[in-house]
């Protein structure tokens, strides 16, 4: 096994621990290591940094826990880290710093406490954070708005704290942005509706006051979660107005022809002639996509790979919704019946 470089295991019934000596011997080649969606168990055995050439590492959904041993951190290659839907505790060390390659970050459903360590900041190629539902507390780290390659932040259902940075607004490439369900506080940064990429917002369920910035009228984000704060104050009559919005309370009547115009008569023939070539045009752009499509499958080795390895991901990311959906069940429950027994 001295040559192996792609270790794959994940969607199995593994129930054990990892070996304590793994990557000591044989698999010093080894660059992606997949365990994910097992019952593996036990903590993660520090022998890991052995395995120096590693690039992808993902143990999520199992059972381990305990400390993420610090040795992890001196895998300096890595570019894609899945800890996430385990039981590990702890504190997120200043010595992730070290991993300036990593481009994905998920270390979300586990009992991590503390803050975020702002030595984030060195993650410059960082593209998307996953720490959602944890124990982090404190503010969230100025020093994250440096990371303008960041895509998507998840940091739902934690206990961070404090205001939300105004420096938020240099993160052009955000895509999504989940805060909610933590313990913000203070206004929201009008930068954040300047956004032009950000497709998704949530900060609900905070402490987040005053009045809604009037940069919201012109904000191009489709999806805007605010619920479940203290804001106050008016909704901007511009954005009522600029919206599309009608019906009760708005003064503006909703017409039922809205959104339905009708074509002139004079023109139906040529309508139906440009909808025949629209499905010819359709019909010969799918036949020669899925022409090249099966070439890449058939013959191209790298491409199959790749491609089988998303359709895991996207049957692993349903499982691990599902496993986040329960946990956060729970948890509700639970702060139910503490306050019911207040």
């Amino acid at each position: 096994m001295s040559t192996l470089e792609v270790l794959n295991l994940r969607n199995n019934s593994l129930s054990s621990s990892l070996p304590l000596d793994i990557c000591k011997h044989n698999l010093h080649r080894l660059k992606r290591l997949r365990i994910s969606s097992n019952r593996m168990y036990g903590e993660i055995p520090s022998s890991l940094e052995w395995c120096s050439q590693l690039e992808f590492l993902s143990l999520r959904s199992n059972n381990f826990s305990g400390h993420v041993p610090t040795q992890i951190w001196n895998l300096t290659l890595l570019q894609e880290l899945y800890l996430g839907a385990n039981n590990l505790r702890g504190n997120i060390p200043k010595e992730i710093s070290a991993l300036a390659n990593l481009q994905t970050l998920d270390m979300g459903t586990n009992n991590f406490s503390g803050p975020v360590p702002s030595e984030i900041r060195n993650l410059t190629m960082l593209q998307w954070l996953d720490l959602r539902n944890n124990m982090l507390s404190g503010n969230i780290p100025k020093e994250i708005t440096n990371l303008t390659n960041l895509r998507i932040v998840v940091i739902s259902f934690n206990k961070l704290s404090g205001s939300l940075p105004k420096e938020i607004g240099n993160m052009t490439s955000l895509i999504n942005l989940l805060l909610n369900n933590n313990e913000l506080s203070g206004h929201i940064p009008k930068q954040i509706f300047l956004l032009n990429n950000l497709f998704q917002l949530d900060i609900a369920g905070n402490r987040l006051g005053g009045s809604l910035p009037r940069e919201i009228c012109n904000t191009t984000i489709p999806n805007v979660v605010l619920n479940y704060n203290n804001l106050r104050g008016p909704i901007p009559s511009t954005f009522v107005n600029q919206s599309r919005l009608c019906g009760f309370p708005l003064t503006r009547k909703c017409d039922p022809s809205d959104g339905k115009p009708s074509p002139p008569d004079h023109v139906e023939v040529e309508s139906d002639r440009e909808i025949e070539w629209g499905y010819v045009f359709a019909a010969a752009g799918y036949v020669v996509s899925l022409g090249i499509f099966s070439w890449l499958l058939l013959f191209c080795r790298s491409f199959r790979y790749r491609y089988f390895e998303k359709v895991d991901d996207v049957f692993e990311k349903i499982f691990e919704c599902c496993q986040r959906r329960k946990k956060r069940d729970r948890r509700r429950r639970a702060v139910r019946n503490h306050a019911r027994r207040q």
